[in-house]
């Protein structure tokens, strides 16, 4: 009776034993790989970290009926680079876009609004000095009233990034014409008005912006067919237009074919009658 009774049944030893068997790759290994590869799209990054983990974890659990760790190791490690790569980019784009909207866009919309208004003291304030005292006052003047004329006596700043990427391609779509070019001191900025949103570019001197303030030297607006409303009349703001393939036109031209409009069209219908009449003579 030496004989074990349990030896025709497989041992614990035996159950841990290695598959020999045909392996299989691991998807997720693989899709870690790829995901980690593709690292132009946001996210990605992460997948491929999850994804590695889930290979890395399910290969070790498979008693080698699975294969493909170098993969999963390979993604996990670049999906982590790539995530921690566009965190940064995340944080510093915040960073310039909360600058954006706090020290660049303000001072053009406190610069449409005291035109509007009326204040030339508003306006030079937001400018340089040597802006401030080149500028007239009958410039702003005509500037404010061509500004409601086309857009409303509203203008304020988008809420939110949403807002300014619509107030962006509103403005854009609006004046119809294809940015060519490069500007040299024109930075364009998005404001809402009555009518939609509309782009300004603010013209600024590169080498003479103080620390915390943005000050402007001149602006221009975009209007309907690629024409762009300047505020000074011989400014730089004319020159920048011409560089990105706007057509330019001063506040007082353009306020004198806003005004000679209503006459030709009430011309043309004055003239309507003329016509029937001499037909009837005939």
């Amino acid at each position: 009776m030496s004989e074990n009774p349990y030896s025709a049944y497989p041992s614990n030893h035996d159950y841990d034993a290695r598959y020999d068997g045909q392996q299989r790759l691991s998807i997720p290994a693989v899709l870690s790989l790829v995901s980690s590869i593709v690292c132009c799209i946001p996210g990605m990054g992460l997948l491929a970290l999850l994804l590695g983990l889930l290979g890395m974890l399910t290969i070790s659990r498979s008693n080698g009926r699975l294969t493909g760790m170098p993969a999963a190791i390979i993604g996990m490690a670049l999906g982590l680079l790539v995530t921690v790569g566009w965190v940064v980019v995340g944080i510093g784009a915040g960073s310039a876009f909360n600058m954006y909207m706090v020290k660049i866009t303000p001072p053009v919309v406190n610069m449409v609004e005291g035109a509007v208004a009326g204040d030339p003291t508003a306006v030079r304030t937001e400018m340089t000095i040597g802006a401030a005292g080149q500028i007239t006052d009958e410039e702003i003047i005509a500037f404010g009233d061509a500004f409601e004329d086309a857009y409303g006596a509203n203008a304020s700043l988008p809420s939110g990034l949403v807002s300014f990427a619509q107030a962006i391609g509103e403005g854009f779509g609006r004046s119809g014409a294809q940015v060519q070019g490069q500007a040299q001191r024109a930075a364009p900025v998005a404001v809402a008005t009555d009518v939609g949103g509309v782009v300004i570019f603010g013209v600024f001197d590169p080498g003479g912006q103080p620390t915390k303030v943005f000050k402007y030297e001149d602006l221009f607006v975009l209007l309907p067919d690629g024409e762009a409303l300047t505020l000074r009349d011989n400014g730089p703001a004319y020159k920048e237009a011409i560089r990105l393939n706007f057509t330019p036109i001063t506040a007082r031209d353009y306020l004198e074919r806003a005004r000679a409009a209503p006459q030709g069209e009430e011309q043309s219908e004055d003239d309507a009658p003329g016509d029937d009449e001499s037909a009837e003579d005939i």
